[in-house]
């Protein structure tokens, strides 16, 4: 079986990489993308090589990154794109040269109805990832399967679908081979992204820094975080700058992590009540004890106060931290029993056990 996985990687994230390896771009194709690959970005890359390992011939293809689509390109003989059309045009014909069984489109909104119908010809079938909640309709023409980590996730489209798979992102122990011991630095972080989407977030954030709690902060404060027009927001964005470390991706991402002592993890807001984004299994796996809220299916993923912990508000939280904080011990208990946790349950092989009935369906 051949397997064309098919995924947009945030642009700052390449930005971030690209400034710490100005080399890469030097290389070929091959070794331009191992390079990529090895920083581990995201759970779609395990994937791949967890599908190889299983037998299937797996690739994946980072679709907006210009610099090796381009690479690729020149090495294969192929120069019918043009610089306005060059993404779609160079996945085409890699479609068409490596003819694969299944094509899985990762939340490329811009590939459903025509492109999908394109490439028809070249595939046997079409299913796609989409795991935010917020998408209420896309083409779903041609896209046999659905997968989802929320079940809310295009609700009222799941009759479209021939079958709806709702799994959880698996860690890769491979990552933890990786980067190898890390030595406890930071109390209390947070890691993730800062936009209109994460209203509570910032609410939490920035009401940490005013009440003088100590937290390192490394956010990815994304552009259109200063337009919304709402006064409170945008000084509590302004509140978080001034501590913000940056951004931190890839394996510097995952050696964040498991310097914390405790990991902060605040949904995107259409979570709604709905616990299981990627940042938890993150946070557990790299072995920082993760402090989460409390959701209404928080207890099917986690045994609050044993393997994590949750917070119900802004004055719980405070209170959890300024509890938790002095006894390192227990955190260090519930951090190791989070990351058994994560370890046995959250896997590449679990997630694809969910997954791979989608091939065969």
């Amino acid at each position: 079986m051949k397997i064309l996985l098919l995924w947009r990687y945030y642009q700052e994230y390449l930005s971030y990489l690209y400034a710490k390896h100005p080399e890469m771009e030097k290389l070929g194709f091959d070794e331009h993308r191992q390079g990529i690959f090895s920083d581990h970005f995201g759970w779609p890359v395990e994937m791949m090589h967890h599908m190889n390992k299983k037998g299937i011939c797996a690739e994946l293809i980072v679709v907006n990154e210009k610099k090796l689509q381009k690479k690729w390109a020149s090495e294969n003989g192929f120069n019918e794109f043009t610089e306005t059309r060059w993404e779609k045009q160079i996945v085409f014909e890699q479609i068409k040269r490596f003819k694969p069984d299944i094509i899985w489109i990762g939340a490329l909104f811009d590939y459903c109805g025509e492109f999908v119908k394109s490439i028809s010809s070249y595939c046997q079938k079409a299913i796609i990832w989409v795991g935010s909640p917020f998408i209420e309709k896309i083409d779903a023409t041609g896209i046999s399967v659905l997968l989802t980590e929320n079940p809310n996730t295009l609700a009222a489209m799941h009759n479209q679908f021939e079958h709806v798979i709702v799994t959880k992102p698996g860690f890769s122990e491979d990552i933890l081979h990786t980067i190898g011991a890390v030595k406890k630095k930071y109390d209390l972080s947070f890691i993730g992204g800062i936009s209109p989407q994460h209203t509570r977030r910032v609410s939490l954030l920035a009401s940490l820094i005013k009440n003088n709690i100590d937290i390192k902060i490394f956010a990815d404060i994304r552009k259109n975080s200063r337009s919304k027009n709402d006064t409170c927001y945008t000084n509590d964005v302004a509140i978080i700058e001034t501590v913000n470390e940056g951004p931190v991706f890839g394996l510097d991402m995952y050696r964040a992590m498991s310097a914390s002592r405790v990991a902060l993890n605040v949904h995107i807001d259409v979570a709604v009540n709905n616990a299981g984004n990627m940042r938890m299994f993150e946070s557990t796996g790299t072995g920082a004890c993760l402090l989460t809220e409390y959701a209404r299916n928080i207890n099917e993923l986690f045994i609050p106060d044993e393997e994590i912990l949750t917070y119900k508000n802004q004055d719980t939280l405070i209170d959890v931290i300024k509890k938790k904080i002095k006894n390192p011990d227990e955190v260090d208990a519930i951090a190791h029993a989070g990351q058994k946790r994560t370890l046995s349950q959250y896997t590449m092989s679990r997630m694809f056990s969910d997954i791979e009935p989608a091939f065969s369906l």
